[in-house]
């Protein structure tokens, strides 16, 4: 009786040493994971802050874009304005009626 309870006693023995053995290996293939989750973590924040950047850069762009082509419209609508108000200023200059030898013009 009493080996049959030392046999048990070793079994269990055995069997908790076993699972003790798996936990550490568990323990070891966990941290291993944690430590590439970290790196890729860490990768994924740098490039998601290079993507903002690069967004930013593309918004900033296209900014400048927009103002210049607004610039360059403003400037040809003031150089027709500037034409159109010349060729009036030309216009009212000149006789309308009569030309210096008296006749009229035709």
């Amino acid at each position: 009786m009493l080996e049959g309870i030392k046999e048990k006693r070793d079994g269990i023995s055995a069997e908790i040493a076993k699972q003790q053995e798996e936990k550490y290996k568990l323990e070891q293939q966990i941290a291993a994971l944690n430590d590439k989750l970290g790196v890729l973590n860490r990768t994924l924040l740098k490039q998601s802050r290079d993507v903002g950047e690069m967004q930013e850069n593309v918004e900033v762009k296209n900014s400048y874009e927009k103002t210049i082509t607004e610039t360059e419209s403003a400037y040809m609508k003031a150089l027709l304005s500037c034409g159109v108000t010349r060729d009036r200023f030309s216009r009212a200059r000149r006789p309308c009626c009569r030309c210096s030898s008296g006749r009229a013009r035709l």
